[in-house]
């Protein structure tokens, strides 16, 4: 069975890959692929991303949800964790998912009403690429508790979304590797034939 936190932090993700694109000069028509590393306290999740037109795939390939995948349908609001070892899916409907698709222009669920700095500090290099550096500073409601985010963000020139992000110690980070540019075939965002679907 999936680890509820693990599915809702990589859905959490793959909403906020697809938000960002969405925004980014309504580049929706975007697609790639690329390795995707996230540390948190010495835990290590490594993985391929896959971002289509109107979905994505997340495929982990380390850690403790190894052989799993999390495909993202915003088109239909609709999220599958398939399990290859198992040759199961789970599918689960989520509300206002579908938002993301189209016109919608307010993608942030959870932090919506925040309030949001980011702050440019300097350059740094990383895997060959000059990077531009930023400390993001964000004051939300979650559940009627204020959270306060401080963290920081990487860009490539070239790349609408941060190559790296960072809490202020270096404990949790995310990064992308290996980005590449390419039509994916829709194939890869459908449930896997053979598999049996399960429910809660």
């Amino acid at each position: 069975m999936f680890c509820k936190n693990f599915t809702l932090k990589i859905l959490a993700f793959c909403v906020a890959i697809f938000a960002t694109f969405a925004l980014a000069n309504g580049a929706l028509a975007y697609q790639f692929m690329a390795d995707y590393i996230e540390t948190d306290h010495g835990e290590k999740v490594e993985g391929t991303l896959f971002k289509g037109e109107h979905a994505t795939r997340f495929e982990v390939k380390s850690g403790k949800k190894k052989n799993t995948i999390q495909v993202t349908r915003y088109d239909k609001g609709l999220v599958w964790l398939i399990d290859l070892d198992k040759k199961t899916y789970h599918e689960s409907f989520v509300p206002n998912l579908s938002n993301i698709y189209g016109d919608a222009r307010e993608p942030i669920i959870v932090a919506k009403g925040a309030n949001f700095t980011r702050e440019y500090i300097g350059e740094e290099k990383i895997d060959s690429y000059i990077m531009r550096k930023f400390v993001v500073k964000t004051t939300y409601k979650l559940k009627d508790i204020e959270v306060n985010d401080v963290y920081y963000e990487w860009y490539r020139t070239d790349f609408p979304l941060p190559v790296k992000t960072s809490n202020l110690d270096g404990t949790v980070t995310t990064e992308y590797k290996n980005i590449t540019f390419r039509s994916l075939a829709p194939t890869l965002f459908e449930t896997p034939k053979g598999f049996k679907k399960i429910t809660d």
